[in-house]
């Protein structure tokens, strides 16, 4: 169980260094991380069955986790969500891997739809750590892009950088 402890110290590191350091998108894809990540504890089979059969309450979470990147991909002012994006694609396939193949083995399984988690994390503290970059370099770092300011500029919860 070596890579639970992998993955949860830098779920630990990445969601804290995100909502510490990050602008706005950063601490709603840490949010989204965190989220999935306790959803997926509570949604997965029993240890005698997991991966066995399709984990319709992994699909479902793993699905809404895409949801809400899929906004920050057409929403924010950053590129880190596209590859997390596509991440969380291949992580919703392997469900569907198994829906096509219930015989595939529970080892691959895991494999397309849990291995992916531990670059999502990764991809966060890149990201948390270019959104720091330009603010030092440039002294701001606009969190949503054109058209998304137009919409959000009423929520200055959203719209504002701290």
């Amino acid at each position: 169980m070596w890579h639970v402890a992998v993955f949860l110290i830098l779920l630990v590191a990445s969601v804290g260094y995100a909502f510490w350091r990050g602008g706005t998108p950063e601490r709603i894809g840490a949010a989204v991380v965190l989220g999935g990540t306790l959803g997926s504890f509570f949604a997965v089979s029993g240890a005698h069955a997991r991966w066995l059969n399709l984990e319709t309450g992994l699909l479902i979470v793993d699905a809404t986790m895409l949801a809400a990147i899929l906004i920050l991909v057409v929403r924010a002012n950053r590129l880190w969500p596209i590859p997390m994006a596509a991440l969380l694609i291949v992580q919703v396939a392997g469900h569907f891997l198994k829906t096509l193949d219930p015989q595939i083995y529970p080892f691959l399984y895991w494999l397309t739809s849990s291995l992916w988690s531990y670059l999502v994390t990764a991809i966060l503290i890149v990201a948390t750590h270019n959104h720091r970059r330009r603010l030092k370099k440039q002294g701001q770092d606009a969190s949503w892009n054109a058209s998304s300011r137009r919409s959000l500029a009423n929520d200055p919860a959203i719209s504002r950088e701290p």
